[in-house]
């Protein structure tokens, strides 16, 4: 009863006509905010030494700066927003088993569809131009503001580019937090 009050609930906030960002809930957006964060923010070598670390003060000294620290929360936000088939991705610290460290792909959502256990998103994978990403990495030291640097030009910089895949998220709605779907259903992008 809860899970159908909770839903119901969430399809009266749904704006019906608007841009992908208006139709879904804000908990879905800031995931795949902070999963693109992380993968042009940082490089795959980070985000493995950045998973094995418990907590902050793990991190090693020569890595401890603003931009790091902000990738190892947004990490820390997408592992907590995905509910996994098998616990032990949770515990596991090998990169084919937690694709937040392997990834190297951006992902825009584009739609949602109310589903009877929760919602679908369909996601757009565009992926991260390497030298984009090591310029901006590499240059993070001397940016006033990283984070909105970040956004102003790597989101809304390529508006024009087109997604090279779609996947379909399946997420759903649990003691009133919305959690991904660990394997999400790939479909290809559509020929324009």
């Amino acid at each position: 009863m809860r899970r159908v009050m909770l839903l119901g609930m969430f399809v009266l906030s749904i704006v019906a006509v608007g841009s992908a960002e208006e139709q879904i809930p804000k908990e879905i957006v800031q995931y795949y905010d902070d999963w693109n964060f992380v993968n042009y923010f940082s490089d795959r070598t980070e985000r493995e030494i950045l998973a094995v670390c418990e907590n902050w003060e793990m991190v090693p000294e020569l890595m401890k700066n603003a931009r790091v620290q902000a990738v190892y929360l947004a990490m820390g936000r997408v592992e907590a927003s995905t509910r996994t088939a098998d616990s032990r991705t949770k515990t596991s610290k090998t990169p084919e088993d937690r694709p937040i460290i392997s990834s190297a792909e951006l992902m825009v959502p584009l739609g949602a569809v109310i589903t009877s256990d929760g919602l679908s998103v369909e996601v757009g994978i565009t992926p991260v131009i390497a030298e984009q990403q090591y310029n901006f990495i590499h240059n993070s030291e001397r940016m006033k503001d990283p984070v909105d640097e970040y956004k102003k030009k790597v989101l809304n910089s390529h508006p024009e580019r087109k997604s090279v895949r779609r996947e379909i998220h399946r997420w759903t709605l649990a003691q009133g937090t919305w959690k991904k779907q660990e394997a999400p259903a790939a479909t290809p992008a559509p020929s324009r």
